[in-house]
């Protein structure tokens, strides 16, 4: 019987504190970094003196020609992390001479309020159903004889970062230990790929004995939140978003790679 006949796709049932961990370690987000950089933007805008101001920049776009420094640091953070919330910090800097008014709470948040609209009708336009999803994956002894392959074969013609990871659990641990997380570029259509699992990694994380053991692989494929999309990334349906296989193996009972030509 091939690899990839015997591959076992089915859904993961998440329940118990088991559950939630494998669930953490197979669809965590990326938005505790995300929220860590806006945090540190918003102390770099505090470090700027309220006081600071530029004026007299005539060549500047019509109500940008005097400003307070600290307030359109503070209106470009609103405007770029779509959040209104911080306009309250944005003051506009009066002048008899100059005008200031496009840097103004009220230019803030109508700034945000655009661009959010414009998120809204970028996630409205596209067709999330053609998100890459997993068809297959596969295990086989890497052609070297020591190191190990497993392949992995989508469907879609989305564009765009998926996060690839591959855990390993024993039946009756509790436990899952991570062997390959990694982010990959995928096209426009249906794809396949192939990916090194060196044994002295697999020794070091699984156990000496690794290769006798049998264990449950779970592969998963995930769409990343990224700069780009993460502002109508909750919009995208959750079954759009991930896919995920699992199967069970022993190592020591993996064929030699023959790997097809990739076309």
């Amino acid at each position: 019987m091939s690899i990839a006949s015997r591959i076992l796709s089915k859904t993961l049932i998440f329940s118990g504190a088991m559950g939630a961990a494998l669930f953490l370690a197979l669809f965590g987000t990326h938005a505790d970094q995300f929220a860590e950089r806006k945090q540190q933007s918003i102390e770099r805008c505090l470090a700027i003196d309220e006081k600071d101001y530029s004026t007299g920049m005539i060549f500047n776009p019509k109500g940008q020609v005097t400003m307070f420094e600290r307030s359109r640091c503070f209106q470009d953070l609103a405007v770029g992390e779509r959040d209104p919330l911080l306009c309250g910090k944005v003051i506009e800097k009066k002048s008899w001479f100059f005008d200031g008014s496009a840097i103004s709470e009220v230019s803030c948040r109508n700034l945000a309020a655009r661009r959010i609209e414009m998120d809204a009708r970028e996630a409205a336009s596209k067709d999330f159903s053609l998100l890459h999803r997993l068809r297959s994956a596969a295990f086989a002894r890497n052609g070297n004889g020591t190191d190990f392959d497993f392949e992995l074969n989508t469907e879609g013609s989305m564009s765009g970062a998926y996060e690839i990871k591959v855990l390993f659990s024993q039946a009756g641990s509790g436990e899952t230990v991570s062997v390959y997380d990694e982010t990959n570029r995928f096209g426009s259509s249906n794809s396949r790929k192939v990916f090194l699992l060196r044994r002295s990694l697999l020794r070091q994380r699984l156990g000496e004995a690794f290769q006798q053991t049998e264990w449950t692989a779970i592969v998963t494929l995930q769409f990343e939140r990224t700069r780009y999309n993460r502002f109508y990334y909750d919009a995208i349906p959750a079954e759009f978003r991930s896919s995920h296989l699992e199967r069970r193996l022993r190592f020591a009972d993996l064929p030699l790679w023959k790997p097809e030509p990739i076309k």
